[in-house]
């Protein structure tokens, strides 16, 4: 090694494992091989990328959760409408709600279109919703 070529030796040989079915006289003359019916090969799976899968943000919702606050809030407009303390016709906050909707249409912050699904599928409006209260509910009359 260092002080120039070293001769090496194995000093242990460990057979070679194989199960007693397997063990074959060598000079037997070997038989043909029958033709094997072809392996289906499955195809290859990708790998996962990276990030969310496609279309897993932009799905309907079939439902639209409101808070506790929102059902006491239209729970206590149904009761004052009863009670004829409200007296604008109409469902509950329907006046509110077109008049804020006119008033956006009027400033031009959106314009109505017809739903297209194929059109605006991936248009999402972000943090859009009409704030439903009854304005001064602590005073008494």
């Amino acid at each position: 090694m260092v002080n120039g070529p070293t001769t090496f030796r194995s000093t242990v040989v460990k057979p070679y494992y194989r199960p007693d079915h397997l063990w074959s006289d060598p000079d037997a003359p070997h038989a043909l091989n029958e033709p094997h019916e072809p392996v289906a090969v499955p195809p290859a799976v990708q790998p996962r990328k990276r990030g969310r899968p496609p279309g897993s943000k932009n799905k309907r919702k079939g439902h639209a959760y409101i808070t506790k606050k929102e059902q006491d809030d239209l729970e206590l407009a149904i009761k004052l409408r009863n009670d004829g303390v409200i007296t604008n016709p109409g469902a509950p906050f329907e006046a509110s709600d077109d008049q804020e909707i006119s008033d956006l249409v009027g400033r031009g912050v959106f314009k109505f279109e017809q739903y297209d699904e194929r059109l605006h599928s991936k248009i999402r409006i972000f943090k859009s919703r009409l704030v439903r209260e009854v304005k001064g509910k602590t005073t008494k009359l």
